[in-house]
């Protein structure tokens, strides 16, 4: 238990470790075969454990802020990749693609169990998380169309029928087990933190892994393209905090939405569709995913007084 307890305190270190990790692994072992049913296995996971946590049962009954809701599904999906596309006229025209699609993917499926580990609204990450990610198909083509002149040809049904098997399937076994199984769903929502954390560094280690050799084996371009992250990732965070500075809720559910989205998307996204840049910038992410995880748990993962 005493484990249990110390993944829980140091989820952001344990995050990252799985990301070097992965760096390791990967110059050695090809877990390419592997790494999408892991990581599809790890988002389920991630949603199932963060749905109980909440009581479905109760959240249908009882839900509100549809206005902070609304305004944060446009921030994703709208006013932040245009903000991005605005900003990247300053840099080399190749990496102007992954920006753009770094700013214009959909809250992370794991918004829920992150606004857990931060103490946060988790409810309402829940609604964003579902929400975002069965719009995305929709609204990244078009975003990409009339911005780049993009014409690729994204499988908009196959991208949407994921997703919603992605969130639907969760939603439907959290239901099932909190009503026949109210016993065990306690027990989880005990221990929901710590499987959280546990499930992050198996996620973060395979995610990285296949593309280690890539990251290790061009640095000076993978330093410019950490660069180029590390300032999106800080501009994420303040485009976040900005608005909600005043209410502490709102600022941890903004921040994580804009600044904590689904990179493995991206990343799936990229290798279909886009350039090795653009894939090497949703890797990097991923780092910077992690890595920002540490001072968010320093500043949010206190109880609330």
């Amino acid at each position: 238990m005493k484990l249990l307890k110390f993944f829980e305190n140091h989820f952001g270190i344990l995050a990252s470790f799985g990301i070097a990790m992965g760096l390791v692994m990967g110059q050695f072992v090809d877990l390419s075969n592997i790494a999408d049913k892991v990581i599809i296995l790890g988002l389920f996971i991630l949603l199932l454990v963060s749905m109980i946590k909440i009581n479905l049962l109760e959240f249908i009954k009882d839900f509100r802020r549809a206005k902070f809701i609304t305004v944060l599904t446009l921030n994703k999906l709208l006013v932040l990749p245009l903000i991005v596309f605005f900003l990247g006229q300053f840099l080399p025209p190749q990496y102007l693609p992954g920006m753009m699609l770094l700013a214009a993917i959909p809250a992370a499926v794991a918004t829920p169990g992150l606004l857990i580990l931060f103490r946060g609204d988790v409810k309402v990450g829940l609604v964003l998380a579902i929400l975002t990610n069965l719009l995305v198909p929709f609204s990244l083509p078009l975003l990409f169309h009339y911005t780049l002149g993009s014409e690729v040809s994204f499988d908009i049904i196959s991208m949407f029928l994921f997703l919603f098997g992605m969130v639907f399937i969760p939603f439907l076994i959290a239901l099932v087990l909190e009503f026949f199984t109210p016993k065990f769903c306690k027990n989880v929502s005990k221990y929901a933190a710590s499987i959280i954390s546990i499930d992050l560094f198996i996620f973060m280690m395979v995610a990285i892994a296949p593309y280690s050799k890539e990251l290790v084996g061009d640095p000076k371009t993978a330093l410019f393209s950490t660069l180029i992250v590390i300032g999106l990732s800080l501009f994420f965070h303040l485009f976040a905090a900005l608005p909600y500075l005043k209410n502490r809720d709102d600022l941890v559910v903004s921040i994580v939405v804009m600044a904590y989205s689904n990179v493995g998307l991206a990343i799936v996204i990229a290798t279909q569709y886009f350039d090795s840049t653009t894939v090497l910038l949703t890797v990097l992410y991923e780092v910077a995913w992690c890595i920002g995880l540490i001072p968010m748990q320093r500043i949010f993962a206190k109880r609330k007084s």
